[in-house]
């Protein structure tokens, strides 16, 4: 069988920031895969139809739902990614930055059996298509068999920086990109640290193609930043 991939710009990975849940993560992963696997097929964005069975895409999030109890939880998956959309900061070949709202999909069609049909952004599909440099890419397996909403968009970021082998990044950044800014419950660094990301590391470490370290960076005797060790390990997807 061949492998699924998902393919993104690292201009959507580090600037694109939401509070999706684990299973509209995993969706939006799927969606990218599939926005990849018809890339030459794709003349005219604008009029290109993408069409998937509501069970493979079941299937491929790891979930257990047959039936009507399917239909609907993939008509509300697909509605939310339709309607969060999200201002960004995108880079042209000149390094020249721009800021535009994307979603994950334009418009989404379900024929009350077993098929959705839609539409991609055209904003988006280039931040997933035709990338020559600055993009991330990564197994689709790979990427379902982790658990936690933290840890899927924590390896999605440290993947983009495999190439450097490493990521120093301020506690108010990672608060931002892993939507846990301003929530009470992750006021305090050492929480935020020890609930968030020490788990997702685990995860990571556990599941993925990534071996990850991290330590914490002190400025006045305050933890200031993270810094991230990134080596690549080879792994097996059964």
């Amino acid at each position: 069988m061949q492998k699924e991939f998902v393919i993104k710009s690292n201009d959507i990975i580090r600037n694109f920031s939401y509070d999706y849940t684990e299973t509209e993560y995993k969706a939006i992963a799927y969606v990218c895969s599939v926005y990849k696997q018809h890339e030459k097929d794709v003349e005219q964005i604008e009029t290109y139809r993408f069409s998937i069975l509501i069970q493979d895409f079941i299937k491929a999030c790891g979930l257990d739902l047959h039936g009507g109890s399917a239909y609907f939880w993939v008509r509300k998956i697909f509605e939310t990614l339709e309607k969060k959309s999200k201002w960004i900061s995108v880079y042209d070949k000149d390094g020249k930055e721009w800021t535009t709202n994307i979603s994950w999909i334009s418009k989404c069609y379900f024929d009350k059996k077993d098929r959705i049909e839609f539409y991609a952004d055209r904003d988006l599909y280039w931040f997933v298509c035709g990338l020559e440099n600055r993009f991330t890419s990564y197994e689709l397996k790979m990427y379902m068999s982790m658990n936690g909403k933290h840890a899927l968009r924590l390896y999605e970021i440290l993947k983009s920086y495999e190439s450097v082998n490493g990521l120093n990044e301020d506690i108010d950044t990672l608060k931002k990109l892993l939507a846990v800014q301003g929530k009470v419950k992750y006021e305090k660094t050492g929480k935020f640290i020890k609930e968030v990301i020490a788990p997702a590391v685990e995860e990571i470490n556990n599941k993925t193609d990534l071996k990850i370290t991290f330590s914490q960076v002190m400025t006045k005797n305050k933890i200031t930043s993270i810094n991230f060790k990134i080596v690549k390990e080879k792994r097996i997807i059964a």
